[in-house]
């Protein structure tokens, strides 16, 4: 039988991916009952788990009105894209000047398992949504991996927690083709070849790229914030 905290942490880790992952409509209630029966899990360790994610800053709390998953707009995807480009630059010069060898393995190994999920997501879109996304991630946090400021480093994984939320709720909508797998080449050809201006460039680009892509596509992601409005009403 599982420890209390290791349920109590599986149940987190589903509520993180259904946020993450655009299965809870944005601007919601998020009722514990509900969630009891979503997860299979008693409403303690379902209460425990929004707490965490609150405390996170991925849903709200409200006292007398409970839980809500955030709602969504242009101007926070692109404060949450600024501010993930100052900080991810700061953190990939340190990086730079901080890595080792072991360091560059980690980002050469991410970069083959990423690659390896863009050639399949060519295929089958759907690839994009999974394990795409957790390849992804990994990716990115390997480029940061060498930082030695952890501060520095969670602050950028909480922002790209929230543009992970804006990417996946509009990945339904045809974005701009880019060639994704060149652009991850690149950025990490540029930070183990210690090119901190060029990589900080590239990750820029990036970065900005995938918010474009987002907003471009306003009248969708206008739909979905008028219905949000409407449910507030």
């Amino acid at each position: 039988m599982a420890s209390t905290s290791s349920a109590e942490n599986d149940v987190a880790a589903r509520l993180r991916a259904d946020v993450l992952g655009a299965s809870l409509p944005p601007a919601s209630p998020l009722r514990l009952m509900d969630l009891t029966g979503r997860y299979d899990a008693a409403p303690g360790k379902v209460r425990e788990a929004l707490l965490q994610l609150a405390s996170e800053g991925l849903i709200r709390f409200k006292p007398k009105h409970g839980f809500t998953s955030l709602p969504l707009s242009i101007e926070e995807l692109w404060d949450v894209t600024h501010l993930r480009i100052k900080l991810e630059s700061e953190a990939v010069t340190q990086a730079i000047e901080s890595g080792d060898e072991a360091w560059e393995a980690r980002i050469i190994s991410a970069l083959h398992l990423i690659s390896k999920v863009e050639t399949r997501s060519l295929k089958d879109r759907r690839a994009l949504d999974g394990d795409w996304s957790k390849k992804h991630r990994e990716f990115h946090s390997a480029l940061l991996s060498a930082c030695p400021s952890q501060w520095t480093v969670r602050f950028c994984e909480t922002l790209s927690d929230h543009a992970e939320r804006y990417r996946r709720h509009s990945i339904s909508v045809r974005a701009h083709a880019r060639d994704i797998h060149a652009e991850h080449k690149a950025i990490a050809e540029a930070v183990i070849g210690r090119k901190a201006k060029l990589a900080r460039e590239l990750l820029s680009d990036h970065y900005t790229s995938t918010a474009n892509a987002v907003a471009a596509n306003g009248d969708a992601f206008e739909t979905l914030a008028k219905k949000q409005r409407g449910r507030g009403r």
